[in-house]
């Protein structure tokens, strides 16, 4: 039941991005429209609001996690997958905050070198849930 709900919504994301898409090259090619793109789909108003006034006086570019929804989006990983064994790796975003937030939600890690492995470990990940490996190229 749990895997055909997973693939159902996996079915309907798919089927959502191919509309979008279609949609969006629909009003770029034929209509020339400017395109807008459904904010509140993603984030409330009013958090979009303080983004919005937060980022005024910042360079460009730089980059706003909301850990809350990356706790949410875990849970729902772990909900919709409850047999897999869930590892983040940890080049995709290796702020300390984000491995913490992770680490407390019980994932866990791929680390592909020595210094990434260094942190996860400072920062009290247990070897058990750590990953190591890093593919060696040959020219």
């Amino acid at each position: 039941m749990i895997q055909s709900s997973f693939y159902e919504s996996l079915v309907r994301i798919c089927k959502n991005l191919i509309i979008d898409k279609f949609e969006y090259t629909k009003k770029v090619n034929m209509r020339k429209e400017q395109y807008k793109f459904p904010v509140e789909d993603f984030i409330s108003k009013d958090d979009f609001n303080k983004i919005k006034k937060f980022s005024r006086d910042k360079d460009t570019p730089f980059l706003i996690i909301n850990l809350r929804k990356m706790e949410q989006s875990y849970e729902d990983l772990v909900e919709s997958m409850p047999f897999a064994k869930i590892h983040y790796a940890i080049k995709a975003n290796s702020m300390d905050e984000v491995v913490l937030t992770l680490k407390n939600k019980g994932s866990n890690f791929d680390v592909a070198t020595v210094y990434e492995l260094d942190q996860v470990l400072r920062l009290g990940v247990e070897p058990e849930r750590i990953s190591y490996g890093n593919t060696i190229q040959k020219e």
